[in-house]
């Protein structure tokens, strides 16, 4: 929504325009009017505004002085000049001085409907030049790197995409991979830190290994990182590009150079920097979407390692093989791991909390899956445990435990038995998310209704007093242009439109009366002046408010 100030020494010329204006509901505007050019740089001090429609010749301050103000102020507004003076020096100085526009107070109201819109186009039209584009387009470049790293990020929580969304993705944020080809991870840490590094000491040297990485494979391989868990590093690696444009790449060839590289990045980590760094590297490629389960295998093995955990350098293979207990607690950690990811379902709160049900029910299901009795029993009580806290932090949020257990026992969210039977487990929990969703759709119907009836009570007990947007927003307490959207949406009608339809409602039961005079009904309904009202009430019911009161009259006298 655009903010159109306008600006005359003659209330009635600029009464009349607002009231014009604000009856084109279809240039979706919010209108204001200053008398005087000192008084439209009290407005123009307190918010922005995008077109100014102003009179030259004004006392003390000329519309073209005021114009030097609105230029230092806000650039882009345009400033159309409405005057009486039809003289070329005029028009000439005004364009000159930066004004869009020139018109002659005689060319009538459609003239100055015309440069209005005219001025709006050329707004938007400047939104779309090609200079915003061109620095949004370098703003990307600077900060592409670190929507690369987000993204990768995302990808190994196991944020779910299509495979045709991430190919997009590569190609948007100009990833150096193929999202048809695998992908092989390699995973460090940093053993240790010295007492005296600190946190921005440990940001550097974290930046550092990642640089001496780079330096001793980037000439062979393509290569990201991200840094996860503030000591630990992922890399993607895939062949170079034009070794993968050749032929399906030789892993194997590729392999051996990563890991034959290893060594000597350590030794070069340890001679330069003082720091002991371990590595754990994918055996073999895996595709793009089972990237999240060996991101967690990885990290998981890590975790564990071998002897002092110092220096680590190994395959998942080779630290599966001797690193990590007998054969049972390793099969059952590491399916543990690989089918209950955290990080992947992270985003539940924010779904629970934004109202978003399709999208929690998607993900949950995904979660939920997994509890059954053949299930891991840890897994299912971490399951159980991860729910309980999202549904527990919202409700005590919200200070909803009350409502929500009047149809629900929520003791069930506080304790879990080892007889206890998964399907009903899951079953409760969908059955308090569905509570918790109905809810919050019928407090946020209610508060909007409530406000949209206030709203209505105040117009019809205020038809004559300031009914602006500001004064409207002011009284909800919300942004004016945010209310006049949220008002049309929910009952279809603008707010403006409103108005003026209950404003001319009344004026129909003043005007049967007969015991006030029309300019004294249209001042009683906040018009600002007897021209504006009669223009109103013809638009709407396509005769005069004198005519409507004869034709009224005569049907009485009939009777």
């Amino acid at each position: 929504m655009r903010r159109l100030l306008i600006v005359d020494d003659m209330p009635i010329i600029a009464d009349g325009l607002v009231d014009l204006f604000q009856g084109a509901d279809h240039l979706e505007l919010e209108v204001y009017k200053a008398y005087s050019a000192f008084e439209a740089l009290d407005v123009l001090n307190r918010m922005k505004i995008d077109i100014v429609l102003s009179d030259i010749q004004m006392p003390m301050k000329t519309g073209i002085e005021l114009l030097k103000d609105i230029r230092e102020k806000w650039p882009r507004c345009k400033v159309i000049f409405l005057t009486s003076y039809n003289e070329f020096n005029y028009a000439k100085e005004t364009i000159t001085c930066g004004g869009f526009d020139y018109i002659l107070k005689t060319e009538g109201d459609e003239a100055i409907m015309k440069a209005v819109v005219k001025a709006m186009n050329s707004l938007r039209e400047e939104l779309e030049n090609e200079s915003f584009i061109n620095q949004a387009l370098q703003q990307i470049e600077l900060t592409r790197p670190l929507l690369q790293k987000e993204f990768l990020s995302e990808l190994v929580e196991g944020k779910r995409w299509s495979a045709e969304h991430r190919a997009s993705q590569f190609a948007e944020l100009k990833l150096p991979f193929c999202p048809a080809s695998s992908v092989m991870l390699l995973s460090g840490r940093i053993d240790g830190w010295k007492n005296e590094v600190g946190g921005m000491d440990r940001m550097l040297l974290l930046y550092a290994v990642q640089n001496i990485v780079h330096e001793f494979l980037s000439h062979s391989v393509e290569l990201l990182s991200i840094v996860y868990e503030r000591t630990r590093i992922l890399w993607f690696i895939q062949p170079k590009q034009t070794a993968r444009s050749k032929e399906e790449p030789c892993w194997e060839r590729e392999f051996r150079f990563v890991y034959g590289t290893l060594e000597s990045i350590q030794d070069t980590c340890r001679e330069m920097m003082k720091l002991q760094v371990s590595f754990l590297l994918s055996s073999a490629p895996v595709e793009w979407s089972r990237a999240p389960d060996q991101y967690q295998l990885l990290n998981f093995l890590l975790s564990r390692g071998l002897g002092l955990g110092k220096e680590i350098l190994m395959t998942d293979t080779e630290l599966q093989t001797n690193g990590i207990g007998n054969e049972s607690d390793r099969d059952e950690s590491i399916t543990f791991k690989k089918n209950f990811r955290i990080g992947k379902f992270n985003m539940l709160p924010d779904y629970l909390n934004n109202g978003q049900k399709n999208e929690f029910f998607e993900l949950y299901d995904e979660l939920t899956n997994d509890l059954s009795i053949e299930s891991s029993h840890l897994l299912n009580f971490e399951i159980y445990h991860f729910l309980s806290s999202i549904f527990l932090t919202y409700l005590n949020r919200w200070n909803l435990s009350q409502e929500i257990s009047r149809s629900l026992d929520l003791n069930k969210l506080l304790r879990l038995k080892d007889g206890d039977d998964w399907t009903e487990v899951k079953d409760y929990f969908n059955a308090l998310a569905n509570l918790i969703f109905d809810n919050k759709h019928n407090e946020q119907e209610e508060k909007t209704n409530t406000l949209v009836a206030e709203i209505q009570q105040y117009i019809h007990n205020n038809l004559g007093a300031d009914l602006s947007l500001n004064k409207l927003g002011d009284l909800v307490h919300l942004n004016p242009s945010y209310l006049s959207r949220l008002y049309k949406q929910m009952t279809g009608v603008g707010l403006s439109a409103y108005i003026t339809e209950i404003r001319i409602q009344k004026a129909k039961e003043m005007l049967k009366n007969n015991r006030l005079k029309v300019h004294e009904i249209a001042f009683e309904l906040g018009y600002l002046s007897n021209i504006a009202f009669t223009r109103c009430f013809k638009k709407l019911m396509n005769i005069s408010p004198q005519e409507y009161r004869d034709a009224h009259s005569k049907r009485f006298a009939e009777y």
